[in-house]
């Protein structure tokens, strides 16, 4: 004889979630080819109403750097050539604030692998332009980037 599966009493809560409307999501929506533009979803309250459980959500605004982020840092990074016979390798952190304008500040390591190689990763992080945002934000927000280091 086979036991009969536990089947939970009480009501069944179905999960939904309200999306802005068509329009607006196709003027924020990023190109499928630059991840850097993923629009992220906060829950800002819950309703209740007769078994079913809505999420309201709320786009956040999110920076995301103009090009290809990845194709900047190659282009600009230089292995120090003082470090060259030790092949020192690895990848650095770079943590920064993102402001309403754009404008990227307070630079700093927030993981280090080498001081040298740290050195050229804030200069790197230093020559980048202003970034963009999904839609116009009300204050900045913190933002982390790696820079791989290889031989």
């Amino acid at each position: 004889m086979k036991p009969k599966k536990n089947v939970p009493s009480g009501p069944t809560w179905r999960y939904m979630c309200a999306d802005p409307s068509q329009d607006f999501l196709d003027k924020i929506k990023p190109a499928k080819s630059d991840t850097n533009k993923v629009d992220t979803c906060k829950r800002v309250s819950v309703e209740k109403e007769d078994s079913v459980r809505k999420f309201i959500c709320e786009l956040v605004p999110t920076p995301y750097f103009p090009g290809d982020l990845k194709e900047f840092i190659a282009k600009n990074l230089r292995y120090p050539p003082i470090l060259a016979e030790t092949c020192v390798q690895g990848r650095v952190i770079i943590g920064f604030f993102v402001d309403v304008d754009g404008t990227c500040s307070n630079f700093k390591v927030v993981r280090s692998v080498y001081p040298i190689l740290d050195e050229e990763a804030l200069r790197v992080a230093k020559l980048m332009p202003k970034w963009k945002w999904t839609s116009k934000p009300k204050k900045g927000m913190p933002f982390y980037i790696p820079i791989a280091f290889r031989m």
